[in-house]
């Protein structure tokens, strides 16, 4: 029998069981009568898998041959069912080159694609390989661009801020294609994701 502002998402009554120990029914199974709702939950990447969310990393590299320039792709798949969050995104490059950042919606991967295996960073996750997949390749095809960054072998990170970081839905991808020929492009990748809500899906 329903009850009066019942809470239909599961996954914070379970947070919170989780982090305080609770036994029994859920913990907190409705919301007050009155404008009272407060819902500040992180409180720590460790506590993160708590909220059923997964975080997963990745080196992807592609060196591009005479007459073509290096593409970086992370695409998260139409049928995936999860949201996935860009948390890190650190480019370097094998000599100093202009770097576009781009993005669109890919149905399809790049010409190579990296291993996916094990590249979780909580062994709590409740899925150890990520929904999210990487690809590279030599000449492909640009999305939209939003943004231009001057890259070094030093290295540039893209995401200094929580407001930075980057939802990808399902059907999203992000791309980075370098300017000049014959460099090597390099993307190191943390992000997180988290099986989507009834009340998210299209």
């Amino acid at each position: 029998m329903a009850i009066y502002n019942e809470i239909l998402v599961g996954r914070y009554n379970r947070a919170l069981q989780k982090l305080l120990g609770m036994k029994g029914p859920a913990s907190m199974n409705q919301l007050a009568g009155e404008l009272i709702t407060t819902f500040n939950l992180f409180y720590g990447t460790e506590n993160r898998y708590l909220e059923s969310w997964d975080r997963y990393a990745v080196e992807n590299e592609q060196t591009a041959g005479a007459g073509n320039t290096a593409f970086l792709r992370i695409r998260n798949p139409t049928n995936s069912g999860v949201v996935a969050v860009i948390e890190k995104c650190e480019l370097n490059i094998s000599t100093q080159d202009l770097v576009t950042w781009q993005i669109g919606t890919a149905t399809a991967d790049l010409a190579s694609v990296v291993a996916n295996v094990r590249n979780n960073l909580d062994f709590r996750n409740q899925r150890v390989n990520p929904a999210l997949i990487n690809s590279s390749t030599t000449g492909a095809a640009a999305l939209n661009v939003i943004g231009k960054y001057t890259v070094a072998v030093t290295g540039k990170d893209l995401i200094l801020t929580h407001n930075q970081e980057w939802p990808l839905l399902p059907g999203d991808a992000i791309q980075f294609q370098n300017t000049s020929v014959l460099l090597t492009l390099r993307a190191n990748l943390i992000w997180r994701e988290r099986v989507m809500e009834e009340s998210e899906l299209k």
